[in-house]
């Protein structure tokens, strides 16, 4: 049985949730799984929850920033990637998606 769950990523990252389903860091390692398998959606949902359930969870809001930004949303990516930064200063991910977003602004200006 406890093969069956090591067996991959996936698996493990599932058996975490379900195990541990209020806490933020499971639901977060859940969603990178899933962005490494291609599964945006499933990793937004994951990284929606991993934020919800700790919202002081840096790297939730980065992941969760990120996915905005790949969805064409850029103020929400905005929201999540500045509070990745108040929350951990060093996060050079969310600080190179900020500095993605101003070059987007300035390219593009609004009307």
């Amino acid at each position: 049985m406890r093969n069956a769950i090591w067996h991959d990523d996936m698996t493990l990252g599932a058996d975490e949730v379900k195990k541990s389903p209020g806490k933020g860091r499971v639901h977060h390692n859940l969603g990178r799984v899933y962005d490494q398998a291609h599964l945006p959606r499933k990793a937004f949902n994951e990284y929606i929850i991993a934020t919800y359930l700790q919202p002081d969870l840096a790297l939730a809001h980065q992941s969760l920033g990120i996915s905005y930004v790949s969805r064409g949303m850029l103020k929400n990516a905005r929201q999540e990637l500045e509070t990745a930064l108040q929350l951990d200063p060093s996060l050079g991910e969310a600080r190179t998606f900020l500095d993605f977003i101003s070059q987007q602004n300035s390219a593009f200006p609004r009307k």
